[in-house]
């Protein structure tokens, strides 16, 4: 959020709205040129207000003393930094201090042998406490960190493809069925081609995809 309000400010200073815009500015009149900008850098002000009213980008939020934990940018934590995190977090009830500190010694000697590549954040942190029981305290407060979601935008992601899937005219699908088709819409990496080739080795599927007969959300027996 940091990196786009400074991307925000830069463009509004420099007049800068794109290349191709610039282009059409400067073969346009210059009463229509004038307009334009205004409206241009009035939109870069709102965006500027948006975030700052909806984002913490002070130096005491959350966020702020969490962002030393994203290996991908440093592999190396100072204690000051994990002190700072673990006040922000409000977790000093919840974790030793002292043995946080005795764990921090053993990770700067692993930390900096990371595979990063293409991992996220989360992938990177389970390679470095590959033995949670070494790290205990590293473990909470991990866990507590990487629950917390820095937007909403993921959980408005399913709602908007929820209500695609479950329309006034597919009223009759079962939860079962639009949970399921959710979960591959979200969750399902191949491509396209990747798919295919991997759907036609399923020979159940495709007799059921090919079946005109309807779907039956059969509950399994149960033992006695």
């Amino acid at each position: 959020m940091s990196g786009l309000r400074t991307k925000l400010q830069q463009r509004k200073k420099d007049a800068f709205f794109g290349a191709k815009v610039d282009r059409v500015l400067l073969s346009s009149i210059n009463l229509r040129v004038d307009r334009l900008k205004r409206e241009f850098t009035n939109f870069y002000d709102i965006a500027e207000q948006y975030l700052e009213k909806w984002f913490n980008f002070s130096e005491s939020g959350h966020l702020f003393n969490i962002q030393c934990f994203n290996l991908k940018e440093k592999q190396e934590i100072s204690y000051r930094e994990l002190t700072a995190a673990v006040s922000a977090l409000q977790m000093h009830d919840e974790l030793d201090l002292d043995e946080l500190y005795n764990e921090s010694c053993v990770l700067k000697e692993i930390l900096p042998h990371l595979e990063i590549h293409s991992h996220p954040v989360g992938a990177l942190w389970a390679q470095a406490l590959r033995s949670t029981s070494a790290f205990p305290q590293y473990a909470k407060l991990l866990s507590f960190i990487l629950s917390i979601l820095v937007s909403n935008a993921y959980s408005e992601r399913v709602f908007s493809i929820m209500k695609g899937a479950w329309t006034d005219v597919r009223n009759r699908c079962s939860f079962n069925l639009v949970r399921s088709e959710i979960k591959v819409k979200m969750n399902l990496m191949m491509t396209c081609a990747e798919f295919h080739k991997y759907i036609l080795g399923k020979t159940g599927v495709l007799a059921a995809v090919k079946s005109s007969a309807k779907y039956a959300d059969v509950e399994p027996p149960q033992p006695r």
